[in-house]
């Protein structure tokens, strides 16, 4: 309501923040990591273990239950993620909420 008393006496009206960009995720960088999990890396340099076997749900993503299948994906520059030939994909950002952040210490351990 300050801006509309401002407004109404004439007086210049409180900035408006700028949007925060910097939250949009985009995928550099995938490897298969068994049952149904990408190892992603992201723009941020971030790395993300997603396992994506409950989100498998739909025509679309059908296929992807078979382990052959899900293996066969690929970056997409254009859209900025993982997709399938199939035409199947997943938004960036739902891939990093979902994902689990991996650090070098557990890279380490996994070797």
């Amino acid at each position: 309501m300050r801006d509309w008393e401002l407004a109404r006496a004439k007086q210049p009206l409180l900035p408006i923040p700028p949007l925060d960009w910097q939250t949009m995720h985009f995928v550099k960088k995938a490897e298969y990591a068994g049952e149904h999990r990408l190892l992603l890396t992201f723009e941020d340099g971030g790395e993300r273990l997603v396992g994506l076997e409950p989100h498998l749900d739909g025509p679309i993503f059908e296929p992807l239950k078979d382990p052959a299948y899900f293996k066969n994906f690929r970056v997409n520059e254009d859209l900025d993620t993982v997709v399938w030939e199939n035409g199947a994909d997943f938004s960036p950002d739902f891939l990093y909420e979902i994902g689990q952040p991996v650090s070098e210490a557990t890279r380490a351990a996994d070797r």
